[in-house]
Parts: structure tokens; sequence; C-alpha cells
């Protein structure tokens, strides 16, 4: 039989009825060849999107049915002229394929099903099917290629000499076991059955028949074994929803898993890897030494004030949970003010005592609070004021001499980088040797960073482990995004200091060497913020869509009642790292826009030329005129989201017309992914009539990004909607 398979959803499959099946079954055996078929259901289709062995077993089959009615509803809905009865679960095939077997004297050996259930449905069979030549093993072996057990099993089916060999052992624990042994198996036709047998036996309860035929039988396994399928119907079935997505935008399969499955294509602000901030342990340890000394100083002060100060004490002083508030108040305080970041911030002797004095007076007033008519000596939070503020500072003080001591033997040294011009460089040295804090691992200029030579140089710091860079402002200043790399490498980065102001907002201050460092700090999970962004974009694109159903279907009606043509308006836009995509839209103008647009380009009211803009275009019809007006043509791009070409706030894609006339410092806003709304939507939109602008604003975007800053814009873009800002 000559095969034409059904491409959908990323797979092969053929559309085959059980008459068929039985004969493909028969011409295998006929002419004593080797043919494996396959089946696809939803589960699978998740097993194989996210298994390259399952992939591979595939790849081997013959021939592939579908076993699961969504299949045949989803192929009908792409165009394939499916029928209800070319979808063949193993529970309807396997009886007409033994009583095939019986009349033709075809011998079947089933591997699979837990022990004395595969036997007792096979004597079920032979009963119904006189003269049925079936032998069985239960699945509950050691699949290893080479154990014994598995050696014994083959071994046991090739003595049979199974025309037909059923394994049942679910999958993909079954194709494994297919593909792993297919060539010492000497068989006719191989067929990854499942739990066919249990359902002979009666171990699987079945589903009635009319909720097989309307595809409902998910249902009833669910309702029966809910602890072991709960995850298959409830959780899988959202990802075969992403791959119809996909399949109807018309995207590569393969490049489509790429992006929306494994993390949507990572973009500037995006980790290339799970890592955590480098030099971390060393600042934990810092940190935690130094919390665990203030905790034994402030509690050996309140020991002291409470048994050596006034003899008439509350009985609350005494309890622990009360010296558990006490040192919780302090500590906190002592971190809120800062006084256990790095350098001189732990030796501020000046806010030492001002976080002790306040903690104090805090725990006063809580005192009074708690127990207005209980005298309470004043005398014992006067000492443990006193005492207190003395054994910190004490303490950090040896701290600080052994840390120094420490240090000057190369032990508690952070590995630092210099990127700055030779000039600069002696002046940098000297203010990171006054630390006495760094460990320099090499040095380079400025051309480190540029584009052929940036990934060398990042390669470089990894493998030396470089856990914090020190960069001239001139070596980044006219390509301050450059700053993300470090960001998601894990990478502490301190800017020589040029003015008294922050360039970044991710930036603040260190004193180092004296000197006030404009410092982005990585965050201790690299990545986490982007990744949370992109949950966001997904999760809410997809409830939007299925909450706004019927917007979309009212949108759809008027565009066809208003002007001839489609009801989308597709295009070819950029997008991330300049690969073209399909961005999708509702039509809002005339039929074939596009081919009139060189005609009015003389009107074009962006000064620069780069877009093209016109605010009485003549091609955009009366439906198009409120769409555009409430920013309603744009909700078709959820679909790009959920696909991962695009996200909710970002640079809007641009035509191809428009990137081709771009400067080359313009093309960095292709390297985060594009966006429905962002700063240039919610700052005029199309009252901005410079291309100019909107790259400072595209820029001022990508340097600051901020799960804050999305958050704002995304609050934002609703006002200007309703408001009607810029929008025509």
């Amino acid at each position: 039989m000559n095969r034409y398979p059904l491409n959908f959803l990323g797979v092969e499959v053929d559309a085959l009825n059980i008459p068929q099946l039985n004969s493909l079954v028969a011409e295998s055996i006929e002419q004593q060849q080797k043919s494996i078929i396959a089946n696809h259901n939803l589960n699978s289709l998740h097993i194989y999107h996210h298994d390259p062995k399952m992939r591979e077993f595939y790849a081997k089959a013959d021939y592939i049915h579908i076993d699961g009615m969504p299949l045949v509803f989803i192929g009908k809905l792409l165009g394939y002229s499916l029928k209800r009865e070319q979808r063949v679960t193993y529970a309807d095939w396997v009886w007409p394929l033994m009583e095939e077997a019986a009349s033709k004297g075809w011998r079947i050996f089933y591997l699979g099903s837990k022990p004395g259930v595969a036997e007792q449905g096979a004597n079920i069979l032979r009963q119904k099917f006189p003269g049925l030549e079936i032998a069985c093993a239960h699945g509950y072996i050691d699949v290893n290629k080479d154990s014994q057990e598995n050696q014994a099993t083959i071994a046991a089916i090739n003595a049979f000499q199974p025309h037909i060999l059923m394994v049942g052992m679910s999958m993909p624990r079954q194709e494994h076991w297919i593909l792993d042994n297919l060539e010492q198996l000497q068989t006719n036709v191989i067929l990854p059955s499942g739990a066919c047998i249990d359902y002979v036996a009666g171990a699987v309860p079945t589903p009635p028949r009319w909720m097989g035929k309307m595809g409902l039988e998910w249902a009833y396994r669910l309702y029966s074994e809910p602890r072991r399928l709960w995850k298959r119907y409830l959780i899988q079935p959202w990802f075969v929803g992403k791959l119809l997505i996909q399949e109807i935008l018309g995207i590569s399969h393969r490049t489509k898993l790429d992006v929306a499955i494994s993390g949507f294509e990572p973009d500037l602000r995006s980790a290339k890897s799970a890592t955590i901030q480098r030099g971390l342990f060393i600042r934990l340890l810092r940190v935690t030494l130094l919390i665990l000394l203030d905790i034994l100083s402030l509690s050996a002060a309140w020991d002291l004030a409470v048994n050596y100060s006034s003899v008439l004490q509350s009985e609350w002083t005494k309890n622990l949970p009360f010296l558990l508030l006490t040192l919780g108040v302090q500590v906190t305080i002592l971190a809120t003010i800062g006084l256990y970041r790095a350098g001189l911030y732990r030796r501020d002797y000046v806010n030492i005592i001002k976080a002790v004095s306040l903690s104090s007076i805090l725990l006063l007033f809580i005192t009074y609070i708690y127990e207005p008519s209980t005298y309470i000596a004043r005398s014992t939070y006067l000492l443990y004021w006193f005492v207190s503020i003395a054994c910190i500072c004490t303490v950090r003080f040896i701290f600080d001499i052994s840390t120094n001591f420490l240090r000057q033997k190369g032990v508690m040294r952070h590995s630092i980088f210099l990127i700055t011009d030779a000039q600069e460089k002696e002046q940098l040295m000297k203010i990171i040797e006054k630390d006495n804090s760094y460990t320099i691992q090499g040095f380079a200029d400025s051309s480190c960073l540029d584009w052929a030579n940036r990934e060398e140089t990042f390669t470089f710091l990894r493998n030396q482990n470089v856990e914090e860079v020190f960069i001239s402002w001139d070596s980044i200043k006219n390509r301050s995004f450059l700053y993300w790399h470090f960001y998601n490498a894990g990478i502490t980065l301190h800017i020589l200091p040029t003015e008294n102001k922050l360039p970044f907002s991710k930036s603040r201050f260190s004193l180092i060497g004296g000197l006030a460092f404009p410092t982005i700090a990585a965050p201790i999970f690299i990545g986490v913020d982007f990744w949370i962004k992109r949950l966001f974009d997904f999760c809410f694109s997809l409830f939007v869509i299925i909450l706004l159903a019927p917007v979309y279907l009212s949108i759809a009606i008027l565009i066809k009642l208003d002007s001839p043509g489609p009801i989308f308006f597709r295009q070819k836009r950029i997008g991330l790292h300049g690969r073209e995509f399909m961005i999708w839209k509702f039509r809002t103008m005339i039929s074939d826009a596009e081919k009139f647009q060189a005609d009015l380009e003389h009107k074009n009211e962006m000064k620069d030329g780069v877009f093209f803009k016109m605010k009485d275009d003549p091609r955009v019809t009366k439906v198009g005129q409120f769409l555009r007006r409430y920013s309603l043509d744009e909700l078709p791009q959820l679909f790009n989201i959920l696909v991962g070409e695009m996200s909710l706030i970002g640079p809007r894609p641009l035509p191809i017309r428009d990137v081709e006339n771009f400067k080359s410092k313009d093309f960095i806003r292709q390297e985060v992914l594009p966006g429905i709304t962002g700063l240039w939507q919610v700052s005029g939109r199309s009252n901005i009539d410079n291309f100019d602008d909107v790259m400072k604003l595209d820029m001022n975007y990508i340097e600051n990004w901020s799960i804050l800053l999305d958050i704002s814009i995304f609050l934002q873009t609703f006002r200007v909607i309703l408001q009607k800002t810029g929008a025509y």
C-alpha cells in the first residue's frame, strides 16, 4: 500500500481505518517484511516534542495511525478530510485483528501488562476466537538492553516465531524498548499497543461505546484513574493547543519549538543558562558571619543588662520570645540601613550607633505598649544600649582586622577583570588596591567588547570564574546595553565614576577605595525576572484570547460587512535577531493597501522617512478607523505572543521597508523581543514624528528594563487607549 501521510502539529500520521490496518498487517506477513505500525494521540504528541528517542522511534515507523478523536478534530479544522472511523484505538482494533489472525493462522505474541493479566486476556481471546495462537509475557521486566531478563524475553519471543508482536508497556517505555531491541526481534509486524490486553481482561475499565464515538473516552479514563492520568488529560492538552496555534499561523515546527517550548527565543535580557551570582558564596559567608556575630553581641548585651542592672525587672524581659523579638528588630534595622554590605559599610560605626539607638528606643516603646502597668527599669535599656554598641563595634573591628589578614594571605578575595584604556588603567588599579579585596585576573581595552571580540571576552570571563568587572565609562557609554551581558553572566559590574549620578536604573553606588562606583550587581538567581515576564506573556495572552473570543468574532463580522477582503492582515515584520515573522492584525485598510503606499510616500509625516505614518490615510476603512482608535486591531497579535514571536511589552516590530532604512546603531532594538505596546506607544504613539525620538525611547526601555517598568507601561497602555492618545 502506498503511503500518503498527513503532516500537522509537527508530526506525520496516516488516515487509516481498521480494514486498511489489517491489510497492512497481512501485506507485511505475506512479504516476510519487518514493519512497525505506530500510533499518535495527544499523549504521544507531547512526548514526541520533548523526547529525542521518541522522535527516533517514529522515524523508523512504517505507518502511524491516529489514536484519538482530538487529532481527527484538529485535522479537520486544518482542512484534512478525516473521518471518524480513521481514529483507531486498540480497544476497537484488538477484536477484528484477533479474528483475522485466527482465520489466517497468524501467531501473536503479547509483551506487557502486570503478571497474570496478559494470560487472563489471552485466555479470553482464545475462547472467543478458536484456533487463535497467542503467547504472552508480562511487561514488568528489566528493560536494559543487555540485562539477562531482557535477553530471556527476546529469546522467548523469537522461539515462538510470531507473525505479530504486540508491546504494551505504556508510552514511551514500549517505544523505547522496541527501538533498543529492533534488530534482535524476529517478527513481521510490531505494534506498540499500550493497555489493549488490559481492556480485554477487564483490568482497565472500558468506556461506553457512545463516549468513544464522541471522543470522550478520556473523561471516562480520567474518572477511573485520576491519579495516573490527571497530568495527561488536564496539563498536556495545553501543549497541543500551542501546536495548533502555530500550525494555523503557518510557522515551522522546529523553529516554533525552539522559540515557544524551549523557553521562547532568548533575547538580550535572558540568561543563556541557569546560574547564580558569581562570588555569591564569599558574600553569603561574610554576611552570615556578621549576622551571627551581631546576634551573639546583642544576646550578651541583653543578658548583661537584665542580670546586672535594676533588681526590679518585668518577667517578660526574661522570656525567650522577648529576646528573639529584640534580636529580630536589631538585625532588621542594621540590615535596612545597609550595614551588612561590603566595604566601608560594615565599618560605618556612626550608623551602627544610630541603628542600635533606634532599635533600643523602638524596643522600649514596644515594651510600654504590651505592659503599660508594669514597672520597667530604664537602667536596663540604657545599659543594653551602651553594651550593644560597644560589643557590636568591637566585634566588627576584630572581624575587619581578621578579614584583612586573610585577604593579605590571598583568602576571601574576589576575582576581577579590568576593561579600560591604557591611560586610565594605572589610576583604576591604585583605587582597587586600596580596598585590598580583589585579585586582578586580567586587563583589556574597550575593543574587547566590540561585536567581533565580545563572545571571546565573555568566554574568557566565564572560564576564569571572574566575579566582578571594573570598566571605564568611555568603554560602555555608547553601547550601554552591553551591561545585560554582564548581568546575565552573573558578573557584578563597576563603572569608573565620572560624575555624581547613576547611569542606569539598576545601578547603585558602592564605596571602593574611597570612591563611589556606580555598580550593577548581578541578581542572585540569573534570568528569573525575564522568565517571569515570559510566563506572564503566555498566561495573560491565552486568558484574554479565551475571554474575548466573542469580541474577536464580532470584529470579524464587522470587517466582512464593511469592505471586501480578508478578516486578518498579515505582514512580514522583523523580529528578534533580525528574523522575519508574520504579524497578525485585524484588517483596517482596503485590500491590497500596500500596493498604494508608494503613491503616498510623499505624504509621510515621519520627518526622517524611516517609518511611514499618515494621519488621514485614505486606505483606512470606516471599521478600521474605530479599531485603530482603540487599538483593537492589535488583538490578533496575542497569538504571536503565544508562539514566542512577541511579548506584551517591548519595541514595536517594524515592516521590512522600515528596517531597511535603519542605521547600524538602530539594530540593537532587534536584540529584544518585540511587543504589542511599549514606551513609544504610551508616550504619544503616532504623535512622535521622528525616528530618533522613537529610538531614544526604545533604548531607554532596553537599558532600564525591569518587571516594574513593564507593569508601569502595561497600566499606562490602558490609559492611552481610553484617551485615544496619538491613535490614527
